[in-house]
């Protein structure tokens, strides 16, 4: 099971994709995605703002957050978006809602292709499957003058865990883990690029409409698996430990303990409970 030519040139004209490129290996496709950024002229452009859409069927150093490799077999769905955006009219000040964006994109997205999957989303960009992680987002900027931001988007979706290492299996699964028949990469990889362009519609919308703003936050509301759970937050060399109330309308995480309800807009959740009254 594999991302298709075909599908890789439907996108492409569907969305008026600079480059496209489907790697049978690469190192990851964040890193092709980063050195292109650069390369591109700064008058590349592109209806929806998307410059390049890079997909690989193996990769040899893929990473997640925090530096961490990221690990898959065959059947997992591995690719970046390019995206230009000030063509996309995404403000920097907006940036950091960037990722938590994403990550809400695509949760909504694998809900469409698998109805009876129970996705939620963790703060900032994971995406859990049954309280698993099946999805890693990495957001990178590339060192350009230009606009351009890396949308680095790994799903398990045909690449079973049960033959994963232990002290995977207890952490992360496969949407073939909990379904017969998953859905094609072609169809998961449409449906994430459809859902992407969407929300990054409204995300646009946000600094000057109340109701595009209400309804985004909503959204990241609505898919958060954290609130009402007990948390621990690594964050500046320090661990947090609270009731996690739900996400602002900023994209802060909000954390209660004794000493009151603070906001944290950076960080790694290492640790949830279940839920708590």
């Amino acid at each position: 099971m594999q991302v298709t030519d075909r599908m890789l040139a439907t996108l492409r004209e569907r969305y008026t994709i600079l480059e496209t490129a489907l790697y049978d290996e690469t190192t990851s496709t964040n890193d092709q995605a980063l050195t292109l950024a650069t390369a591109l002229p700064s008058d590349a452009s592109s209806e929806h703002g998307i410059l390049a859409l890079l997909v690989a069927h193996r990769q040899t150093a893929g990473r997640g957050r925090r530096h961490r490799e990221w690990w898959s077999t065959p059947g997992a769905l591995m690719f970046s978006v390019l995206i230009d955006m000030d063509q996309r009219q995404i403000p920097r000040n907006v940036w950091p809602q960037a990722s938590l964006t994403t990550g809400m994109a695509v949760t909504r997205a694998l809900r469409q292709v698998d109805p009876q999957g129970n996705f939620q989303l963790k703060w900032p960009n994971d995406v859990y499957l049954s309280e698993k992680k099946v999805c890693g987002i990495l957001i990178e900027a590339p060192p350009t003058p230009h606009a351009r931001l890396v949308l680095g988007i790994g799903i398990n979706v045909a690449n079973s865990f049960q033959h994963a290492p232990p002290e995977l299996l207890e952490l992360a699964t496969a949407m073939v883990d909990h379904s017969h028949k998953p859905p094609s990469l072609d169809v998961v990889l449409a449906a994430v690029l459809a859902e992407i362009d969407n929300q990054f519609i409204l995300l646009s919308q946000t600094q000057d409409d109340a109701t595009a703003a209400a309804l985004l936050w909503q959204r990241w509301q609505e898919w958060c698996l954290l609130e009402n759970r007990t948390v621990t937050l690594a964050h500046e060399g320090r661990e947090i430990h609270g009731r996690c109330d739900g996400i602002d309308r900023d994209g802060a995480l909000l954390i209660s303990s004794p000493t009151g309800t603070e906001r944290y807009f950076a960080g790694s959740i290492v640790n949830f409970s279940d839920y708590v009254e």
